[in-house]
């Protein structure tokens, strides 16, 4: 099944936060002659490009088209030069549409483009704030340039204020306003969106309550599987037919398929989430000695969480798998060269320091989980082996898809303290 997004209550209350902000900002400060008309335009441009940076494009888009709606409703009711013209929504809202959306791709561009390895702020803040820039650029000549479209050469009567849409008025606009619009979402834009981010990761994810109840199962023909869809993300089950070894199979063959059917975009979201939640973990921060993994394709990016967690002092450890399964830990750090195992899964050359007693926390890969924190790997028992004989605590990272109702487990099956999804914290 493809995975789709869905908004979390999070980014329901943020846009409502938008939305009141706009309304005030709209209908409330110009009757108390506070920031001006153009003033407030400005400042709604930023709220949008915070919105797509620090939630993603369909915020971003949610926003701007809340914005156009609002512009529209606004040409109606306020007294401004140029209201019969945003009376027409192909000027007031189609344009709004797409800020959020092309804020968000050029930052992709250049997220893509400018590879900011030792996450130097200045970095981010560039790219937040060309993004944030050429979204409001991007506003203020579609704007403009479908108001000439349909009144170019044309007066325009609002009240008794009468308006000539002229190639000097067009370009005047263009020129004082786009100039406006780069320098103050090029400064305001990336502290806000550092403000955010830094806020959400106060806010790790929480489960739905009502996710059981909500429930709808139906049965997979081939392999015995049962998949439950709710509201949030779909939980398989599986049958208890056949051995606990054929019943493990089973869960592996239905979660690789779902794990096939994730989006980019929803991996890009989902590997964001898990990030802000791990980093916010008390006993990540009190950790000073990590084993951490190396993620294959499929699984939650780790590779920008080991950044973090060497730029923030950790010592780090990556293992490494002989031929007979069993797992080595070995100090890494930035320069660290990697090389694929047998199994496909990268690994650090072994040159650094080895442990095996000194971790204090150890992030594990998996391929499913249940409620329970019952964890099921890829059925070579490398973790299970390693883990019996550890006391560190172990936190598990995947992504709600892989949730299944219950994991098959054998008395040599070790369970995690923590696991931890898009969507919640186990």
């Amino acid at each position: 099944m493809k995975k789709t997004f869905k908004m979390t209550s999070g980014q329901v209350a943020m846009l409502a936060v938008f939305l009141g902000l706009m309304l005030l900002l709209t209908f409330v400060a110009p009757l108390l002659n506070v920031f001006g008309f153009i003033g407030t335009a400005f400042i709604v441009l930023i709220i949008i490009a915070v919105g797509a940076l620090s939630e993603g494009r369909f915020i971003g888009i949610a926003t701007g088209t809340m914005f156009g709606i609002i512009s529209l409703i606004a040409s109606f009711i306020l007294p401004q030069p140029l209201a019969p013209c945003f009376q027409n929504p192909l000027i007031s809202v189609l344009p709004r549409i797409f800020i959020g959306l092309v804020v968000y791709t050029v930052y992709g561009l250049l997220d893509k483009a400018i590879k900011n390895k030792k996450k130097n702020k200045a970095v981010d803040y560039a790219k937040f704030g060309i993004a944030a820039a050429t979204g409001a650029i991007f506003n203020t000549l579609t704007v403009m340039g479908m108001i000439w479209l349909f009144f170019g050469g044309r007066d325009v009567t609002s009240g008794e204020i009468s308006t000539a849409i002229t190639p000097e008025l067009i370009l005047a606009v263009i020129a004082t306003n786009g100039t406006l619009e780069l320098a103050l979402t090029l400064i305001l834009t990336p502290p806000i969106v550092m403000a955010v981010t830094r806020f959400k990761r106060t806010l790790p994810p929480t489960r739905s309550a009502s996710k059981k109840a909500q429930r709808q199962v139906f049965t997979d023909e081939n392999g015995g599987i049962e998949t439950s869809e709710s509201d949030k993300t779909d939980v398989i089950t599986v049958n208890a037919v056949g051995s606990i070894p054929e019943q493990k199979a089973a869960l592996r063959k239905a979660v690789k398929a779902r794990l096939n059917g994730l989006g980019d975009e929803y991996r890009y979201y989902a590997d964001g989430r898990i990030f802000e939640c791990v980093t916010c973990l008390e006993s990540v921060e009190k950790a000073k000695n990590i084993g951490i993994y190396a993620s294959c394709k499929k699984e939650p990016d780790t590779r920008r969480l080991i950044e973090y967690l060497l730029e923030n002092g950790k010592n780090l450890f990556l293992p490494v798998t002989d031929t007979d399964g069993r797992i080595t830990f070995i100090g890494v750090d930035r320069d660290t060269r990697y090389a694929v195992n047998s199994y496909g899964i990268e690994e650090p050359i072994s040159t650094g320091e080895k442990t095996d007693a000194s971790l204090d926390l150890i992030i594990v890969p998996l391929l499913s989980f249940d409620s329970e924190r019952n964890r099921l790997g890829r059925g070579k028992g490398c973790y299970d082996a390693f883990l019996r004989d550890s006391a560190a605590v172990t936190v598990g990272l995947a992504y709600a898809a892989q949730e299944a109702e219950r994991v098959p487990t054998e008395e040599f099956d070790v369970r995690l303290g923590t696991i931890i999804t898009e969507e919640a914290v186990f």
